[in-house]
């Protein structure tokens, strides 16, 4: 009797826990299997796809064996022809390298095998940023920012602060987590400043977060300047600035409202001690800071300033919600509910089906 040789075919698909199957490799023969190279990431549902075919055409039976790498378990079982399973995870910098045995066998004990190997790589998760709580301090005074970060794998994190706005300063290190910068030298006597941290974990991610340091003028002169408490308003809200000045020697004064942070904003007159502006729409998230700067001018020479700031805290609108067309169907059929939606404010939607009644 001459022996007959069975083909072993496999592919691999490597699907995402939530989106669909993201690729699919074809896996080389068994005389080139060990060159096949199949990626995949921690946390994705593998699924390996295996086929003979015999060339009398004899009913075969399939079986999945792993033979190399971290354990994992094959659903539903090992015996058909597609079994999946969760991909191990994976510390950052490895890699976990899984093979796996394909074997089909005829009615009469001819076998056929071949093997492929999945490499999982990591699945990096981004650290997050913490700039600190903002600060309001006096002219002249070192201001120390106080960064933090955190990062769910414990990488190991860097630092790098920058400046965003406001008069410049010179930071002492900027890749501190705690650096200092000194407001003597800032020409203006009350200033907003915006400074950014951004947080590394060395593997691609990244996290971002913003502080504000308020200035104060460091003491009273001739002319004294206030631009009223800060506010946080609601969005498409209308705003008051209430502004006053003194001069110890009675004199005319000018006063003046210029915006220096924050979305452009239209303010109802530039000149008056009290004047008003709609807020702007701002993103759904994190309140959004504007600044004001207040200044009193005397004829005769000597100015003062002051700032104000303004944080816009937005109003979420609800979504809208469309089931789709009622449908008409037939008993034991696969119905397919097209759902849509859609929100106001550009948010991301996630979706839930639930069954009323029948």
């Amino acid at each position: 009797m001459q022996l007959k040789s069975l083909t072993v075919l496999m592919t691999l698909v490597v699907a995402s826990m939530i989106v669909s199957p993201s690729f699919a490799a074809i896996a080389p023969s068994t005389q080139n299997s060990q060159n096949n190279l199949n990626i995949a990431k921690s946390g994705d549902i593998v699924t390996l796809s295996g086929q003979g075919i015999d060339p009398d055409d004899d009913t075969l039976t399939i079986s999945w064996k792993q033979v190399g790498g971290e354990d994992v378990e094959l659903t539903p079982s090992n015996t058909v022809a597609e079994p999946s399973f969760k991909a191990p995870d994976v510390q950052n910098g490895k890699a976990k390298i899984l093979s796996f045995e394909l074997t089909v066998t005829d009615p009469y004990g001819e076998v056929g095998k071949s093997v492929v190997k999945v490499t999982v790589l990591p699945r990096n998760q981004s650290p997050t940023a913490d700039a600190g709580a903002d600060q309001t301090v006096t002219k002249g005074d070192q201001v120390t920012l106080n960064g933090s970060g955190t990062d769910p794998e414990g990488d190991s994190l860097t630092y790098r602060w920058s400046q965003v706005d406001g008069p410049t300063v010179s930071i002492d290190d900027p890749t501190s987590q705690s650096p200092s910068f000194d407001t003597s030298d800032v020409i203006r006597s009350s200033a907003i400043f915006k400074f950014q941290l951004a947080v590394f974990d060395g593997f691609g991610g990244s996290a971002t977060d913003t502080v504000l340091v308020k200035m104060n003028a460091a003491k009273a002169t001739l002319i004294t300047a206030n631009a009223g408490p800060d506010q946080t308003v609601d969005e498409k809200s209308t705003v008051q600035l209430d502004g006053t000045c003194d001069d110890k020697l009675n004199r005319s004064l000018t006063m003046t409202w210029t915006q220096t942070l924050g979305p452009a904003v239209e303010l109802s007159s530039t000149a008056d001690s009290s004047v008003t502006f709609t807020a702007p729409e701002v993103p759904n998230g994190p309140l959004v800071p504007s600044a004001f700067r207040f200044t009193c001018q005397a004829d005769g020479g000597g100015t003062a300033t002051d700032v104000v700031l303004i944080k816009i805290k937005p109003v979420n609108e609800s979504p809208s919600a469309l089931a789709g067309n009622d449908k008409i169907t037939m008993s034991n059929r696969i119905v397919y509910l097209n759902g849509d939606g859609t929100d106001p404010d550009g948010d991301k939607l996630q979706y839930s089906w639930k069954q009323v009644s029948g």
